[in-house]
């Protein structure tokens, strides 16, 4: 296993199965995160290591800060980034490209360029993803995330998103 992650229920103190799976994991060296989905704190050998508050009615919720943090604790964020956006550049169908655009869009702080460049070719070729009105309305979400995502700015005409090239000062100008 890459990282171990704990349920922390009411009852999970009870099992001497799960203190051993931790302690196991601990002596390992793996990375523990921790989501507390009763009243208990983490025990034992996790007592230090902050939990993520969740509720287990809700796994969808605690599912997306949990991407973030998985990411983290491995030192593979661009390998998990890599997941969404393939996804999303894979989208088959409106309900599809929203719904891959809002998990990428919760989850990116930073794309490489050529991450970038594989949503720029995907929206000009899938036409489940130039033709969503979500992406590409007066919110201007997709062009929103890139320029968030990159620092740089972007411009759409039809299905082709293209980077602004900032323009030169006189004095910037090589002679």
């Amino acid at each position: 296993m890459e990282v171990m992650l704990v349920f922390l229920t009411d009852d999970f103190t009870e099992s001497m199965w799960c203190h051993q799976e931790v302690g196991f994991a601990l002596g390992k060296g793996i990375p523990i995160i921790s989501l507390k989905l009763g009243k208990i704190d983490p025990p034992g050998f996790i007592s230090h290591v902050q939990a993520l508050r969740g509720q287990i009615d809700e796994p969808l919720k605690a599912a997306k800060n949990l991407f973030l943090l998985i990411g983290k604790a491995l030192h593979r964020q661009e390998r998990l980034q890599e997941v969404l956006v393939t996804s999303f550049t894979a989208s088959r169908n409106f309900s599809e490209a929203i719904d891959r655009f809002d998990r990428m869009k919760d989850r990116i702080e930073k794309l490489p360029p050529q991450q970038v460049e594989r949503i720029i070719e995907a929206y000009r070729d899938n036409n489940q993803l130039h033709g969503s009105i979500y992406l590409a309305n007066k919110a201007q979400r997709l062009l929103n995330f890139l320029e968030k995502t990159t620092g740089k700015k972007f411009e759409r005409n039809g299905n082709v998103i293209s980077e602004v090239m900032p323009l030169l000062d006189d004095d910037q100008i090589p002679f």
